[in-house]
């Protein structure tokens, strides 16, 4: 199946993913852990597949310095999303759940995106994918639109608690902007 091997059929599967995914984390779809794990898991196998080499693309020639390039964007990218792990990453913010606002919530109101933008940026480096490279802003501009979702639904769920967070923590993905 040629289709497989075209790292656009990837990028839009991750992208339909990530649509299924603001629906849930805005409550237009019901929350379900199970479909949350299919979700996330979704936009991961798209944005992790188009990179690798049985997809055809151009591939770049930055001197040898992409393995080292990519693995410290992975690496960077795992410390900023391991605190992603302690909260309802699958589904959406719970009223049940404590808000995080210290450790690097206290930096950057959405951490695990900015991680997730550098794993995917380290790996499409590692893999030498001029299109996953590339990719990387459309990835960006998605975290900064899913975290405007998630940020009306943490309004609603955690109130006052969570503006007066909002006003402190200036960052969403990256410390100090805005954006």
């Amino acid at each position: 199946m040629e289709v497989l091997r075209d790292p656009f059929f990837w990028a839009c599967m991750s992208l339909a993913a990530g649509a299924v995914g603001n629906a849930i984390v805005s409550n237009v779809l019901p929350r379900s852990q199970p479909v949350g794990f299919v979700v996330v898991a979704s936009f991961m196998v798209g944005r992790t597949v188009l990179v690798l080499p049985f997809c055809v693309q151009p591939r770049l020639d930055i001197a040898g310095l992409h393995l080292p390039l990519g693995v410290a964007a992975m690496v960077g990218g795992i410390v900023l999303v391991i605190p992603v792990l302690r909260v309802q990453w699958t589904t959406g913010p719970e009223a049940s759940e404590e808000l995080r606002t210290t450790g690097l919530y206290g930096l950057v109101r959405h951490p695990g995106y900015l991680g997730n933008v550098l794993l995917g940026l380290g790996w499409a480096l590692a893999f030498r994918s001029t299109i996953g490279v590339a990719l990387t802003i459309v990835w960006w501009l998605f975290f900064v639109f899913h975290a405007l979702i998630e940020e009306a639904s943490l309004e609603r769920t955690y109130g006052h608690v969570y503006r007066e967070y909002k006003a402190r923590v200036r960052g969403r993905i990256i410390p100090g902007l805005p954006v």
